[in-house]
């Protein structure tokens, strides 16, 4: 689990048929948030390690700390987009996935900011989920202006 900075632009591209969104969520390894948080979940488990009774967790936050670091020094960049009528992403690990789909494909999304995934159904009821980077509720706004034939469903994270 590592921590990472959201950047979320939406920007306007010309269509012919109608004006068209361009929707981009990048999460970089290098930001400050990630950086941040990995230095203080180093502390933490140095701390906890020196601690006589929470040394125990030492191990599991230098795991997140180390990821954190191997994160920065690989310089990871998550990110989802649509342009046009595509839906892409690329995901370097956790789980490792590169793809795209056309949203005109698409009868239903379920956007789940809790376990951060998009659930896909496709017009032939085929079922596809993804990691999701970025603000759930953001993204469904954005189908909901550019694709309202798609229909949509979101749950909030905790």
């Amino acid at each position: 689990m590592v921590t990472m900075s959201t950047s979320a632009a939406i920007v306007t591209s010309h269509r012919s048929e109608k004006e068209m969104k361009t929707y981009q969520c990048t999460q970089s390894g290098r930001s400050i948030l990630s950086v941040s948080s990995t230095v203080l979940v180093g502390l933490l488990a140095i701390g906890f390690a020196l601690s006589d009774s929470l040394f125990l967790l030492a191990p599991i936050l230098g795991f997140f700390a180390l990821s954190g670091i191997y994160s920065f020094v690989k310089n990871e960049k998550w990110k989802i987009e649509v342009i046009g009528r595509i839906l892409s992403w690329h995901y370097p690990r956790w789980p490792q996935s590169t793809g795209s789909i056309n949203l005109d494909e698409v009868k239903h999304i379920i956007v789940n900011d809790c376990s951060s995934c998009l659930s896909i159904t496709t017009n032939t009821n085929q079922e596809q989920k993804i990691k999701f980077c970025g603000c759930g509720a953001d993204f469904q706004n954005y189908l909901n202006e550019n694709f309202p034939s798609i229909s949509t469903e979101y749950i909030a994270g905790t």
